[in-house]
């Protein structure tokens, strides 16, 4: 149903920043909000400082005085991307949100292009581009291209989970984002949670704009970032089952069939490739990962996928595999037959056969 948010914000967009020991790259974002082609009326940022201090904070106070025509505010959290987030959210003022990260930057059309196709019922999405932080180099990430072919409305099981649930790169109405807040009782994932628990709660029109707009999101690939982290067991494992859990949880909550194949492609596809990643470096823990994995009763759950690394280092698994296969393949034919006895064909069948054998009694 469309909601009319007028009343409650002000016209325009509220970007919401966490900024954590970024005095090396966040005066590119700065810069590249100092350059939007949209009314600059019509954005706030807001900018929460979080965590151990570097230079940062010295940093956009200098750029605030400096341009006194962006509307800049300050807060402070505890430290923790999910902290900042929710503590910014507490202070929106604008009808839309959108979240941009502190070591990221956007195109100078970006905010005006998506502003333009906003509608309180309607997620916005624009183009997405990864920056190798040592080169510069512009380079594709796996869902680029997704975006890029796709426009207009989408449904959300079409999407590329990646697309779907980063938490940038997506102009959304804030009336609902101030309904959910960040948990942040998690390491990492943070935005899947989030988003998961986002579209189990609403229903809203997924829009992509034209690449014809080029209205470009551009990520920063820091060598130290969290989602470059080096695989280990509590990142890969531990950490992503309890995300996994999170969205099962959510799962449960949705009418919307296909937002559910959406995210139950989050918990099979997304999050399964941290997994895959770790079983391909450590195959001798296939046991216990899938151990971990139904102690946490992740009711969606279906299975860990059998890489070429896994296959080699235990062959069993492939015989098993295919016994599972099999197993689905004969409980569907049993299903079918089972039917079958039920239909009215098959009920009026028999009954004739009955008939035939009374006659040929009697005669």
């Amino acid at each position: 149903m469309v909601r009319t948010i007028s009343e409650n914000f002000q016209k325009g967009i509220t970007i919401i920043t966490p900024a954590y020991k970024c005095e090396d790259y966040i005066l590119n974002l700065l810069n590249s909000l100092n350059k939007q082609s949209i009314d600059f009326n019509l954005f706030e940022i807001l900018i929460v400082i979080n965590g151990e201090r570097d230079n940062t904070e010295n940093i956009v106070k200098n750029f605030k005085n400096k341009n006194p025509h962006l509307n800049i505010k300050i807060f402070e959290s505890e430290k923790g991307a999910s902290n900042a987030r929710n503590v910014a959210i507490e202070n929106i003022e604008r009808e839309y949100t959108i979240f941009i990260d502190a070591d990221d930057y956007i195109s100078s059309n970006y905010l005006e292009k998506l502003y333009s196709y906003a509608s309180t019922n309607r997620i916005v999405f624009g183009s997405f581009w990864d920056v190798e932080f040592e080169t510069n180099e512009i380079i594709k990430t796996y869902f680029t291209d997704f975006l890029l072919n796709n426009q207009g409305v989408t449904e959300i099981n079409k999407f590329l989970p990646g697309s779907l649930i980063i938490t940038t790169n997506k102009l959304v109405p804030s009336y609902y984002i101030k309904q959910v807040k960040f948990n942040p009782n998690l390491r990492n994932s943070v935005d899947v949670a989030y988003f998961s628990r986002f579209y189990s709660k609403f229903d809203l029109e997924l829009f992509i704009l034209p690449k014809e707009e080029e209205a470009i999101y551009y990520r920063l690939r820091v060598p130290n970032s969290l989602s470059r982290s080096p695989i280990s067991y509590q990142h890969n494992i531990t950490d992503k089952i309890k995300v996994m859990k999170e969205v099962d949880n959510d799962i449960k909550h949705i009418e919307n069939i296909k937002a559910k194949k959406a995210l139950i492609k989050l918990i099979n596809v997304g999050q399964m490739t941290f997994i895959n990643r770790y079983l391909d470096k450590y195959p001798e823990d296939y046991n216990k990962v899938l151990k971990d994995i139904q102690n946490a009763d992740i009711e969606n759950f279906k299975r860990i996928p059998l890489t070429d690394k896994l296959k080699e280092y235990n062959p069993t698994l492939v015989t098993i595999e295919n016994l599972k296969q099999d197993i689905k393949i004969l409980r569907k034919e049993n299903n079918y037959y089972k039917r079958l006895l039920k239909t009215k064909p098959y009920k009026i069948a028999g009954l004739l056969r009955k008939i035939s054998l009374k006659i040929r009694k009697i005669f």
